[in-house]
């Protein structure tokens, strides 16, 4: 499973996520195992938002290959035709 979102704190986030507890999104309460695979620092909350719609709608293995190559914001920006 890849799970896509955004937050200010990442490593806080994905603890909230594996306490199984408010505020960790119900969605991902019954996976055991969640790990961090990979990140990018954005601007704004509104970027960050306009990112991540784009980036959900790409396939897995587009996903996949994201993680692989560990893109930069440039990088990603440019690979989901978003370029600014």
């Amino acid at each position: 499973m890849l799970y896509t979102g955004i937050a200010i704190n990442p490593t806080e986030r994905l603890q909230q996520h594996r306490s199984k507890k408010s505020p960790g999104a119900k969605f991902t309460r019954r996976f055991n195992e969640l790990s961090l695979v990979y990140q990018v620092q954005v601007g704004s909350r509104s970027q960050a938002q306009r990112i991540e719609y784009h980036l959900r709608k790409q396939s897995r293995q587009d996903k996949l290959a994201i993680i692989s190559h560990q893109f930069n914001l440039k990088q990603l920006l440019k690979t989901l035709a978003l370029e600014e």
